[in-house]
């Protein structure tokens, strides 16, 4: 009888191995496929040890899918300076050994992580997997200079992923390099050298679906230009700020033309500028900015984040983070610039203060989202000094679609009561709001009272339930 465990077929078949008990040696007896795959989740030096439990192991190792060459795995804190070329020597010696005897079957992924003392090796062992139609590559390198992409990727027509980690080395590729069947690729802590070179490595991915820029330096370029019309998702993460002098996009606008683009992740300070060509597929947006500008140039950063979240007129998830409303705040007195309505925004998710600032900005974008039907907030502590009042003005959403309200990190402060009491008081068709408590409350006393306040609040909606939870962890936020 056939069988189709994951969809393999059985393997050749092997005499039943028995152990020293008699007892029938199960797992030797699987087909090489599920043992590929079993040992798929060891790192390979482990993997090829296994060569010792039997003849049947002996040469599965020699076919492995998977291959994951971990410098950590061969250093050992025993090992002193002037042994480090032994040991260098040891690391570059098994990876070379382990593709030289490798039989003809294709790997489906290669990860390299290494020190600088395996640079002359690296283009060779590219090589050896390039010709093995390896599917996806995932390369940790720390170049003694400048880092150029070796040819073999770009003749490769079968690799699907890319992902490399330079160590903020300067990245360089081959004037014409196109990488035909590249759907993701992931760039880790690397230099861009200028505007051109950036552009044509999006140029030469045809059939790029995902992209993630993590941690790279822009500081030689003026616009990041990205070009790709098949890119589905978009992620720029500048969060942790280094020593080698990033500043994220500070310096560089951000030019984007991804006509199918659909989810847009940027992480890190403001950018000089936000170009974007043909938003209209972007249905999922999230925005965590840090504070790395200069006080005296809040407002024209309130209009450049009006401009930059305009864009957005089909999202349907947004998250935001607190600096950015509070860009949003200085823009407040322009309410021409402010963005056009969401009409499609479903969920939208906020880190905001209890300032009155914050709120206000919260209210617009509650009437600038007419079918928005969740929204989530984590009230972040901060230092409050005017009293909100909500304006007796129409908010759609509230009196049509908002069904669910969430609030965490709440401490009851005067100004998110408010808060509360207005969503009650015009939620007509509102469901649930939940409301988990922040840790700086230490008394269940005052916990009580405030929860106490909240249950005399009126409420439109005869059927909504106030669902109150445990104090969460400081720092959970929804961003």
């Amino acid at each position: 009888m056939e069988t189709k465990y994951l969809g393999i077929h059985p393997a050749k078949k092997h005499k039943a191995s028995k152990q020293s008990g008699g007892a029938v040696d199960r797992i030797s007896n699987l087909p090489d496929a599920i043992l590929h795959l079993i040992l798929s989740f060891l790192q390979t030096v482990d993997a090829v040890k296994t060569s010792l439990l039997s003849k049947r192991w002996r040469y599965l190792w020699t076919s492995l899918g998977y291959l994951e060459f971990d410098h950590c795995y061969f250093w050992s804190r025993h090992i002193r300076f002037w042994y480090q070329r032994e040991f260098s020597e040891k690391f570059t010696n098994f990876v070379t050994c382990v593709l030289s005897f490798r039989d003809g079957s294709d790997i489906k992924r290669f990860r390299l992580s290494s020190f600088n003392f395996c640079n002359k090796w690296v283009d060779k062992w590219i090589h050896v997997v390039i010709s093995h139609n390896v599917r996806e590559l995932d390369l940790s390198l720390c170049p003694e200079g400048a880092f150029l992409l070796p040819h073999s990727i770009g003749s490769s027509k079968y690799l699907t992923a890319l992902k490399l980690n330079l160590f903020n080395h300067v990245l360089e590729i081959p004037k014409i390099m196109v990488f035909n069947k590249l759907t993701s690729l992931h760039l880790v802590s690397l230099r861009f050298l200028n505007d051109g070179l950036a552009r044509l490595l999006f140029l030469g991915c045809p059939l790029l679906e995902n992209l993630v820029l993590e941690r790279c330096v822009y500081d030689n370029i003026k616009v990041l230009d990205i070009y790709a019309t098949k890119l589905k998702t978009l992620t720029i993460e500048n969060l942790k700020l280094d020593d080698a002098g990033d500043d994220g996009l500070r310096r560089t606008a951000l030019k984007i033309f991804a006509p199918n683009l659909l989810s847009f992740k940027y992480m890190g300070p403001v950018a000089r500028d936000y170009i974007l060509q043909d938003p209209l597929c972007i249905v999922n947006v999230d925005i965590h900015l840090v504070n790395a500008f200069e006080k005296g140039s809040l407002k024209g950063l309130g209009y450049l984040m009006c401009k930059f979240i305009g864009g957005f007129y089909n999202v349907e998830v947004m998250k935001l983070s607190m600096i950015f409303l509070e860009l949003l705040c200085s823009a407040l007195s322009e309410l021409v610039c402010f963005p056009a309505p969401f009409c499609n925004l479903k969920l939208l998710k906020l880190n905001a203060g209890t300032d009155k600032l914050h709120l206000q900005v919260i209210i617009h974008l509650l009437k600038s989202s007419p079918n928005l039907k969740a929204v989530h907030i984590y009230f972040m502590t901060s230092d409050w000094k005017d009293n909100w009042q909500p304006e007796d003005e129409a908010v759609t959403c509230l009196a049509y679609h908002l069904k669910t309200v969430e609030i965490s990190n709440f401490e009851g402060q005067d100004n998110g009561l408010e808060f509360i009491k207005f969503v009650l008081e015009n939620g007509m068709v509102l469901e649930r709001i939940t409301i988990a408590w922040s840790m700086n409350l230490k008394k269940p006393l005052e916990i009580i009272l405030k929860a106490m306040t909240i249950m005399t609040f009126p409420r439109a909606s005869s059927t909504v339930a106030i669902i109150f939870l445990e104090p969460e962890p400081i720092g959970n936020s929804f961003v």
